[in-house]
């Protein structure tokens, strides 16, 4: 009996040192404390009933050899057990530092996720940044039109996008800067046109009436321009005006602006002008740039006048329209005194303003409906009487009876005419009228008669080309041409350009005579 307690004895201890290995494999596995406890735990129970048994018997052994083997026994236990122990302790520390690991791993894991999170969400936010700045920029240049470029970042399909918006920006700026140009600048010479310098004019003086300033403006008109274009070709006469707009802003002050109104007419608009003598200077200065020699070609040098006329805000008229117009009419004086200067408005000349745009607008409408006659001109035949006292030589004079001016003599009308330029028509009507009555004349008196003419140095410009159209026209009509003469300033002679010269030779090709009118 004894031999079965102690083999259940030892079958325990066996088991126990199983199930040690098998806590080191759950360990390793990572297994839980409570299933690790639950599959390695031994039920010890028929081990404390045997030790209990060995304890009933009587032992046949003296208590020394007993002490002595009991004594090696509890030793093999106690060793045992302290085997037991390290070798668990030394397992739970090695779990311990399995748990740490895992932690440390869970941890760094942990952290590299909340990085990676970031990056995610920061990544988001530029690209959604992005967009609302697109979004912005696209709304400021539809309602500001502001042009706003973005900075590029990155190479994603946003950064393209943006590349994108910013060509679109640049090709928008460049498209309203050309529409800009096209609406407010001369596009000969880059000056602010019409349209431009009156906005300008009405913004000065609503800023010189708001500082009590004075507003000065200058209007310019080239002298003899028509000519050099005429007889040089326009490729010349471009040129001169690009350069004539090279010296106005070359004399002139940061704060002025020059302009082209058209043809050769040019605008100066002087803000802040403190006395009329700073207005005098500045054209005396203008006229003096323009007089010095212009290249216009390799074998081509020449110099130009220009008459000036000068008005001011507020003590010559209250805007722009005015201002312009009573600056118009100071020039004409320019020019009706001798050219080559500068003229002040006066209040005395705007009757003569509106008595002259009387006169010039009938005389437009008139050569509009190439109807002189019905408008209220007429011709009046003055007798030559030759040395036998015979009358065979007439000289037409034109006269007219104003709609509402009433009857005005050629001193009155022709200026505003050439001007104008309505001399040209004026002056086919006049040859065509007088062709007919001295024809007339002859049928019914039967006779050689000759009328004398007036050519204007206007009809010389174009080398007489609407003379000679008229000329042609009567050699058709059968006109007896030699009864023709024209009679010719000068004045006119002395400029003996090659253009009038050639046009006389071809005058006097039809048979016409050309007396000098003295």
């Amino acid at each position: 009996q004894q031999k079965v307690y102690i083999q259940v004895i030892e079958k325990t201890f066996s088991r126990y040192k199983q199930n040690l290995e098998k806590a080191r494999q759950l360990i390793s596995e990572d297994k839980s404390i409570q299933t690790i406890d639950a599959q390695v735990k031994v039920d010890d129970l028929s081990a404390q009933a045997a030790i209990k048994g060995l304890q009933k018997f009587d032992i046949n052994i003296s208590p020394k050899t007993w002490w002595q083997q009991a004594s090696q026994r509890i030793h093999v236990i106690t060793q045992s057990l302290q085997h037991f122990d390290q070798e668990l302790a030394m397992d739970i520390q090695e779990y311990k530092d399995q748990i740490f690991k895992q932690s440390l791993y869970l941890i760094l894991g942990l952290l590299l996720l909340g990085f990676i999170m970031f990056y995610i969400v920061y990544y988001i936010f530029q690209r959604v940044r992005q967009v609302v700045k697109l979004s912005h920029s696209l709304n400021e240049m539809s309602q500001k039109r502001l042009f706003h470029a973005l900075t590029t970042e990155g190479i994603d399909e946003i950064a393209q996008l943006t590349l994108s918006f910013n060509k679109l920006i640049q090709e928008r700026a460049h498209y309203e800067q050309e529409l800009w140009d096209k609406s407010n600048l001369d596009p000969l010479t880059q000056l602010p046109n019409r349209s431009y310098l009156l906005e300008l004019m009405d913004f000065l003086i609503q800023e010189s009436q708001q500082k009590n300033h004075t507003l000065g403006i200058l209007f310019i008109d080239l002298d003899g321009f028509k000519n050099i274009n005429d007889t040089k070709g326009h490729h010349i006469g471009d040129t001169l005006l690009k350069i004539v707009a090279e010296r106005l802003k070359a004399n002139i002050r940061n704060t002025d602006t020059a302009g082209r109104l058209g043809g050769d007419e040019f605008i100066i608009i002087l803000p802040d002008i403190k006395n009329e003598e700073n207005l005098k200077m500045i054209a005396k200065k203008i006229i003096h740039s323009l007089s010095q020699p212009i290249e216009l070609t390799k074998d081509f040098t020449t110099s130009i006048s220009a008459s000036i006329g000068i008005t001011r805000y507020p003590q010559d008229a209250t805007n722009a329209s005015e201002l312009l117009m009573g600056a118009d009419l100071a020039m004409y004086q320019a020019k009706a005194k001798g050219k080559n200067r500068f003229e002040l408005f006066k209040k005395s000349l705007a009757s003569a303003l509106t008595f002259e745009q009387q006169i010039s607008d009938v005389l437009m409408q008139a050569a509009q409906d190439k109807d002189f006659k019905s408008h209220g001109f007429f011709l009046t035949y003055q007798p030559i009487v030759n040395t036998q006292k015979d009358i065979k030589h007439f000289e037409a004079l034109i006269r007219w009876i104003h709609p509402k001016l009433g009857f005005l003599a050629p001193d009155q009308f022709i200026q505003i005419a050439e001007n104008n330029h309505t001399i040209i028509p004026l002056g086919e009507w006049i040859i065509q009228q007088a062709a007919e009555q001295i024809q007339q004349w002859q049928l019914q008196l039967d006779q050689t008669l000759h009328i004398s003419i007036n050519l204007s140095s206007v009809q010389s410009q174009d080398g007489f080309a609407s003379v000679q159209q008229i000329l042609k026209r009567l050699q058709k009509q059968n006109f007896p041409i030699t009864a023709l003469h024209f009679e010719i300033t000068e004045s006119l002679l002395m400029q003996n350009t090659q253009a009038i010269l050639d046009g006389l030779k071809i005058i006097q090709s039809y048979g016409c005579k050309l007396p000098g009118d003295r």
